[in-house]
């Protein structure tokens, strides 16, 4: 049986703003997502989105 391609997670910072121009974007931190989850969340809220950085996060204390 074919097995569907894993997706790779990874940890974003997303900026996130509505479709109309003159509104404000705002920025997340989005831990273990893929590229695909981030889309689908956009398209359902009619948001426009971009990818700013691929994070790197330290959690050692």
């Amino acid at each position: 049986m074919a097995t569907k391609k894993q997706q790779k997670t990874a940890n974003y910072i997303v900026r996130y703003g509505n479709i109309r121009v003159d509104e404000s974007m705002s920025y997340h931190l989005l831990i273990g997502y893929t590229r695909s989850q981030i889309k689908a969340y956009a398209r359902n809220f009619r948001l426009r989105y971009e990818i700013v950085y691929i994070a790197k996060i330290d959690y050692s204390i």
